[in-house]
């Protein structure tokens, strides 16, 4: 029997603060439905729709993507309708959630068409191995089973940080963990400390591996061997299906085309000067032919750069044809 899902976190008692619990690291948005994930895909999609032109399969003037926001923070149907245990569970960061895509061209939706179960979609935009890793715990925890579990595993330049924040205006049960995930690099990152605002770099808070003079720093390239481990235990024990993708490898040119990665078929004429090119290359020297399929197939909607003209233009999130590959590679496993 599914558990019951407890909203919020007790941060009441520090003397049992060792079973205070996990939560989920969603959005943070309830039950709404919005049309971009911020003002700046919203910039984005009105200047590449007047620079590409009516053609483009997600011009402003045809069918809007919404983001629907369940009660847990996700984009899915609301738990109270979902059938858990005849499900896929779905996990990864924006490429999972279907930033810039229909709904009936995500990861998830895909996947469903190739297992016939329905597939659980719980991305996350920005989310690390952390965030993934902690939200396929909670699920566990929250469920005793279900038909499969497959997992996009974010990059690994990723970091998490959590703490908890209180909205003044709500009662206090409904404190939920905040999390940032970030870049390791120079980012800054803000937080209250007894009262005072504190900023500081991220490689400042979680130093690289070689910069820390701790033995067990949580470097993320080792974390993610804990997780899969961790994970592939777990299902092991509960005889739950699995099937994982590394979006690290993914982006990494130097491994072989993200089309073949990603099994996906691609115009004869494309493959040969794009094989390993992930979000930018020669745009302009390709065939018209190349170019439609490229930008309405391979790209999502939240292109940049291409309103300026600019031939290497950058796609951030990977449109309805490589969400498909990616849905077929993991229903092998199921």
């Amino acid at each position: 029997m599914p558990r019951e899902i407890k909203i919020g976190l007790n941060f009441d008692d520090p003397v049992t603060i060792e079973n205070l619990g996990i939560d989920w690291m969603a959005h943070g948005t309830y039950k709404v439905t919005k049309q971009y994930m911020n003002d700046l895909e919203k910039s984005n999609h009105l200047e590449s729709s007047d620079a590409i032109g009516k053609s483009w399969t997600y011009h402003a003037s045809k069918k809007p993507i919404e983001y629907y926001y369940n009660d847990i923070g996700f984009r899915e149907i609301d738990t109270d309708k979902q059938d858990v245990a005849n499900s896929v569970a779905v996990f990864g960061c924006s490429h999972v959630l279907g930033t810039g895509n229909h709904v009936e061209e995500t990861v998830s939706y895909f996947l469903k068409t190739y297992t016939g179960h329905p597939c659980l979609n719980y991305g996350v935009e920005g989310g690390s191995i952390t965030t993934t890793y902690n939200n396929i715990l909670n699920f566990l925890n929250t469920h005793d089973t279900c038909k499969g579990i497959a997992i996009m595993w974010p990059n690994t330049v990723r970091h998490t940080s959590v703490w908890r924040y209180g909205d003044t205006d709500m009662p206090y049960e409904t404190e939920k963990w905040q999390r940032h995930d970030l870049r390791l690099s120079e980012d800054k990152i803000s937080f209250n400390y007894e009262g005072e605002w504190v900023t500081c770099k991220l490689n400042e808070v979680h130093p690289k591996l070689s910069k820390s003079l701790c033995l067990d720093n949580p470097h993320s390239i080792y974390l993610i061997n804990q997780y899969r481990v961790a994970i592939k235990l777990i299902c092991r024990e509960r005889k739950i299906p699995l099937a994982e993708l590394s979006m690290h490898n993914m982006n990494n040119s130097n491994t072989g085309s993200i089309f073949d990665k990603a099994n996906v078929t691609i115009p004869g004429d494309f493959k040969p000067q794009f094989d390993k090119w992930f979000v930018t290359g020669d745009f302009n020297s390709l065939t018209e032919k190349a170019k439609w399929f490229y930008i309405n197939k391979c790209c999502a909607r939240d292109i940049s750069n291409y309103k300026k003209g600019d031939p290497k233009f950058r796609a951030p999130h990977w449109g309805s044809e490589i969400n498909r590959g990616f849905a077929k590679t993991l229903q092998r496993n199921f």
